[in-house]
């Protein structure tokens, strides 16, 4: 009796989290009805949760009959805002980048005019790559720059960055003009990606992280040998896309910070 008993109460918390997880997606209030179809559940049992919700502040209800995230998930957000720590957030989906795509997963910043990479993550099945946290690049190098000054006037990144920094380890030189049109064309991309610039035997995919204001705070790449982008790079795209858009998200909730 209490094994079924306890069957029970798992499925209620299961249709619970259900129903969170429906209204987040969702873009308007829904009905009972909504939801019930959205859960292929009967509507007797949604009803009752329903209710639950309403009094328990999670749910508001409407006078058209329909129902709204309530104030308590506002709460929560707050006080997830509160104690979550951003470096953990990122270390951990970078861990989990790493392991997926088994090639060096980072998160870089611009700092000083300087392309810094505070968190680092590498596969451990891969022990020839290794970690470059703490490393610091010129910003002409790098296939995040595109995204990273893309919300920089002209003018300031013309006067900032360096003349040396546009001469390439492999012997070329990026020219300003070439430069400033390739941030220009990442304002169209969801990746970007480079081919032996910073080292003359990887590659590197980038990807935007966005704050509230849509404006890029941070990116995240995968850094690889050439070989590896040339026949991975739609799959490393995706994953990569997958870990900057959740990053993105928690950015709203989570103040960027790097301690």
């Amino acid at each position: 009796m209490q094994m079924r008993t306890e069957k029970i109460r798992g499925r209620g918390v299961d249709r619970l989290l259900d129903v969170f997880d429906e209204m987040e997606r969702a873009d308007q209030p829904m009905t009972v009805s909504d939801l019930a179809r959205r859960l292929g559940a009967p509507k007797s049992t949604v009803y009752l949760l329903v209710d639950l919700l309403v009094e328990r502040e999670y749910l508001d209800s409407l006078p058209n009959g329909r129902y709204q995230l309530g104030a308590r998930f506002g709460r929560l957000g707050m006080a997830y805002g509160r104690h979550a720590s951003f470096a953990n957030i990122a270390r951990k989906a970078l861990s989990e980048l790493a392991a997926r795509t088994k090639v060096v997963a980072e998160l870089v910043v611009i700092d000083g005019w300087i392309q810094f990479v505070p968190f680092a993550a590498v596969d451990e099945t891969n022990p020839y790559l290794r970690s470059s946290e703490g490393a610091r690049f010129p910003l002409p190098h790098t296939a995040s720059a595109r995204f990273l000054l893309r919300d920089v006037p002209r003018e300031a990144i013309l006067r900032n960055i360096p003349n040396a920094h546009y001469n390439l380890p492999n012997g070329q030189r990026v020219s300003r003009e070439q430069f400033l049109a390739d941030i220009e064309n990442a304002r169209h991309l969801e990746t970007y990606s480079t081919r032996g610039i910073v080292d003359p035997h990887l590659s590197c995919i980038a990807a935007p992280l966005l704050d509230h204001e849509g404006n890029c705070v941070a990116a995240v790449s995968l850094v690889m040998p050439l070989t590896e982008l040339d026949s991975r790079e739609a799959e490393l795209s995706l994953m990569l896309l997958e870990t900057a858009v959740f990053l993105t998200n928690q950015l709203k909730v989570v103040p960027f910070k790097l301690g």
